[in-house]
C-alpha cells in the first residue's frame, strides 16, 4: 500500500466513523470507488437474495451480480464483469494467479497475469481486467457461464446472486 494510500485510508476511517477492518488496507481506491457508485459498503461473501426476474436492458443484454446491474453487448463482457465484481471485493489478485478453466483441467488458464497459457500457447481471446489482469473468454455462452458461477462458488457466493440476461 502506497503512503498517500494510507493516508487515505486513515482519513476515510476517521471520517466515516468506520472501523480499520471495514475499510481493507491495499484496497482503499476499489472500495472508495463502489461505496461512491453504490452508496454502500462491498457486500459480504455470505449475501443471500431472492433471485428476481429484472427487465433487460434496451441492448437486451446485462449481468446481475448481487443486485447491481452491468449492461453489456457480449459474453465476453458479461465475463469481464464478474471477474472485476470478484477483484473488487480483493478476491482475485496477482498473487492468487493463474486461476485454472476448471479444478481438473491444468492446461488452460482462465485468469492470468499475462495471456499466455501454460503450455506457451496465447490465449484466443484475452480480455483486460483490473489490476492488469487477463481473462480467456474463448468459449462458448453456456461454458461461459458456468465458468462465472464456479468462481463464484469458489469465493463463497451463492450462484442465485448472479444473473445473465439476454444470453439464452
Amino acid at each position: 500500500m502506497s503512503a498517500f494510500s494510507g493516508i487515505l485510508r486513515d482519513s476515510l476511517i476517521e471520517w466515516s466513523e468506520k472501523s480499520p477492518g471495514d475499510i481493507p488496507a491495499g484496497k482503499v481506491k476499489t472500495w472508495l470507488r463502489n461505496k461512491m457508485l453504490t452508496g454502500k459498503s462491498p457486500a459480504s461473501p455470505q449475501t443471500r437474495r431472492r433471485k428476481k426476474e429484472l427487465p433487460a436492458t434496451p441492448e437486451g443484454q446485462a449481468v446481475i451480480i448481487d443486485d447491481e446491474r452491468f449492461a453489456v453487448g457480449a459474453m465476453t463482457e458479461a465475463m469481464q464483469c464478474v471477474a472485476n465484481w470478484l477483484i473488487a471485493r480483493g478476491h482475485i489478485h496477482r498473487d492468487k494467479c493463474p486461476i485454472h478453466t476448471s479444478t481438473k483441467a491444468k492446461k488452460r488458464y482462465f485468469i492470468h497475469t499475462s495471456p499466455v497459457h501454460p503450455g506457451g500457447n496465447e490465449f484466443l481471446s484475452p480480455q483486460p481486467l483490473e489490476e492488469g489482469l487477463f481473462l480467456e473468454a474463448h468459449a462458448g455462452n453456456p461454458q461461459n457461464k458456468q465458468r462465472a458461477c464456479r468462481l463464484m462458488a469458489e469465493y463463497g457466493y451463492r450462484e442465485d446472486i448472479l444473473q445473465f440476461i439476454g444470453f439464452d
